[in-house]
């Protein structure tokens, strides 16, 4: 990627639209090798789940930043008290 070659800070916004997709599967593998490369990595739970397989935040931050991403601003809406 020429960015990186650069040095520049590379930033992604996952914002997985499923109607977009003809199946989930191929979004993440279409996404994954861009989120690969991000310095730092905008998404959420639900694309999060999407993109591995995984709901919880403490596992998914582990294996976000295991992917050698920088930052990671996860959100998500926590139910109940």
């Amino acid at each position: 990627m020429l960015a990186k070659k650069k040095g520049l800070v590379i930033s992604f916004d996952t914002n997985i639209r499923p109607a977009l997709w003809k199946n989930l599967e191929d979004a993440a593998k279409v996404l994954m090798p861009f989120i690969e490369q991000a310095d730092i990595l905008f998404t959420d739970l639900n694309d999060t789940k999407v993109l591995l397989g995984e709901t919880n935040v403490d596992n998914a931050l582990r294996e976000y930043l295991l992917k050698g991403i920088g930052v990671v601003v996860l959100s998500w809406v926590q139910k109940g008290p």
